[in-house]
């Protein structure tokens, strides 16, 4: 199977991304989006963000079964808005494999509660982690896509270390054996968070060397890998890479495992 994990920005290199959406389509399984909005119309958002990308990019994987999670209403990261608008995480699994259950956790803060950043002013949104589980020729997994706290700088403190706690708790509790964690956790490879979530899971990100995930449209400095895939030891993992393409100021993760 493949998974494509990739922090869609907002959709706001639109043109490119559903190119590349649409061109991966054929031979991909698992498609795990954050920050994506999903809306009943097109609105204009800051900073050429798509008000409706979830329903732009289920119309461009027909063969597809989307899934939505919710972190956030009526707020388009900057400001709120005056019309029915939602943000978070999206997974689509192709219709060879079966979903059999979905929905989300909440890993910080509770949903809609929206907060100001004490040093900068910005806004700090909660954020979920979404779950599906999937039945895939006699095998049962599940995939978890996590948007992480995107406090600067990404490094441990009391409620990334609570994130990773949370996360932990949960796959523990989950009922399939094969499990796929994935996202953007917005976290440095060398934090105790990270740390936490590799004496469980393997880290399949840094197994192969994944040097960038940041890509050349927002990559700053001591921000070169926010982006990971983490594997129980049942999954067998025959490559991991990143794509060096620019759809996003992330690059797609793409996971090939059994």
């Amino acid at each position: 199977m493949k998974l494509i994990c990739l922090n869609a920005w907002g959709g706001r290199v639109f043109g490119p991304l559903l190119d590349f959406i649409k061109t991966s389509a054929a031979t991909t399984d698992i498609f795990c989006f954050q920050e994506i909005f999903t809306s009943s119309g097109l609105h204009k958002l800051s900073n050429g963000m798509r008000s409706n990308l979830y329903g732009e990019i289920e119309t461009a994987l027909p063969d597809f079964k989307g899934a939505f999670s919710a972190q956030c209403d009526r707020y388009d990261y900057v400001s709120s808005v005056n019309f029915d608008l939602s943000s978070g995480q999206a997974t689509f699994v192709k219709n060879t494999a079966e979903i059999k259950k979905s929905g989300e956790i909440f890993t910080y803060k509770n949903k809609n509660e929206v907060a100001k950043d004490d040093k900068d002013g910005d806004n700090v949104f909660p954020e979920n982690m979404q779950f599906v589980e999937i039945s895939y020729k006699g095998s049962s997994y599940i995939i978890c896509n996590v948007h992480g706290i995107p406090t600067w700088p990404k490094v441990d403190n009391p409620e990334r270390i609570r994130q990773s706690e949370i996360i932990l708790d949960f796959l523990k509790k989950s009922s399939p054996t094969k499990k796929i964690l994935c996202g953007d956790f917005n976290l440095s490879p060398e934090t105790l968070s990270v740390g936490m979530i590799e004496k469980v899971l393997v880290n399949v990100t840094k197994n192969y060397g994944i040097k960038y995930t940041r890509s050349p449209l927002l990559l700053g400095e001591g921000d070169t890998v926010s982006d990971y895939i983490f594997v129980s030891q049942n999954v067998v993992v025959s490559n991991l890479k990143t794509l060096n393409i620019e759809v996003s100021d992330h690059l797609p993760l793409v996971l090939e495992f059994i």
